[in-house]
C-alpha cells in the first residue's frame, strides 16, 4: 500500500526494478573512482610545481625530463 504522496510504505519493497548486485550503487562507484583520479592528477602537478619552486629558491634552473623535474 502506498502513502498519498506516492511514496511506498516502509514495509513495501521499493519500485526500482532489482539491479544486479554489481550494478547497485554503480553511481557511486563512479563518482569516487573520478574523483581519485581528479585527485591523483592535481597532486602529481603540485608535486612538480613544489619541486620548480624548490629549484627556482636556491637561484637554479629546473628542467623537466619526462615527468622528473631536475635542478641544473
Amino acid at each position: 500500500m502506498t502513502t498519498s504522496q506516492n511514496k511506498p510504505a516502509p514495509n513495501e519493497p521499493s519500485a526500482q526494478p532489482n539491479k544486479p548486485v554489481i550494478l547497485q550503487g554503480m553511481g557511486t562507484k563512479l563518482l569516487v573512482l573520478i574523483l581519485c583520479a581528479v585527485s591523483f592528477v592535481a597532486g602529481f602537478y603540485a608535486h612538480q610545481a613544489r619541486q620548480i619552486n624548490h629549484c627556482e629558491s636556491l637561484g637554479q634552473v629546473a628542467q623537466k625530463q619526462g615527468s622528473v623535474v631536475i635542478c641544473i
